[in-house]
């Protein structure tokens, strides 16, 4: 039996997962800094936003003006998603990882 399949928002990616993500599942993506995960998943939020969907994004470890900044470098319009209702943007600090010299 098939399973339902949702777009990536990314064409070769969608090859490879035969179609895209499994509709109803969780997808974990996970790399070390710099690998890609955040432009993965603002290509999900901006194709389902570009075909009517609403999209929430939680980020622990920025602030939002610097992810709409980001996600404005790589040509997406992420004020226009906010204001349109579309894309909300949920963003603090999750300090679990003691930092510092005291360490």
């Amino acid at each position: 039996m098939a399973k339902e399949r949702i777009s990536s928002g990314i064409q070769g990616l969608d090859q490879i997962l035969n179609g895209g993500y499994i509709k109803g599942r969780s997808m974990l993506i996970a790399g070390g800094p710099g690998t890609g995960k955040s432009i993965i998943a603002w290509h999900f939020i901006f194709d389902a936003i570009d075909n009517g969907e609403s999209a929430i994004l939680l980020s622990l470890d920025e602030p939002s003006d610097l992810i709409i900044d980001d996600m404005k470098s790589f040509g997406w319009d992420p004020e226009k998603a906010i204001s349109d209702g579309r894309l909300t943007i949920l963003s603090g600090t999750l300090k679990l990882v003691p930092s510092g010299s005291g360490y």
